[in-house]
């Protein structure tokens, strides 16, 4: 067993830390389908599902804890629309795991109250 010391830095040695510029904030729907529209270009899988706010965050840890399966993008609501019973988000993912989305989609349908506009 290994315990810490002053002297187990020696052992690993530092790493060099990456400094990233923080992404600009998707502040509207148009941010989120313009990024969209590059994304189906490029050949990636977008799905919209429409779900109740409250579920929106447990949704997104759910999918994005697929490791490399997709990540979803939740635009904010604007501030002069009236809050709605659903909220819209795209799942996107890769073409060769289409359909291990689209089955994952259908078994949280009836957990999340999900609305999959284009999953049969």
């Amino acid at each position: 067993m290994h315990f810490a010391n002053r002297n187990s830095f020696a052992l690993y040695p530092r790493r060099e830390v990456c400094l990233i510029a923080p992404r600009p904030l998707m502040q509207t729907t148009d941010d989120v389908q313009e990024l969209l529209a590059h994304t189906i270009e490029d050949g990636m899988v977008v799905r919209w599902v429409r779900l109740p706010p409250p579920e929106v965050a447990y949704f997104k840890s759910l999918i994005e804890s697929h490791q490399g399966l997709a990540f979803v993008l939740a635009p904010r609501r604007p501030a002069h629309q009236a809050p709605t019973n659903l909220s819209a988000v795209a799942v996107v993912s890769t073409p060769a795991q289409k359909t291990e989305l689209d089955e994952l989609l259908v078994d949280l349908r009836e957990e999340l109250a999900l609305h999959l506009d284009d999953v049969a």
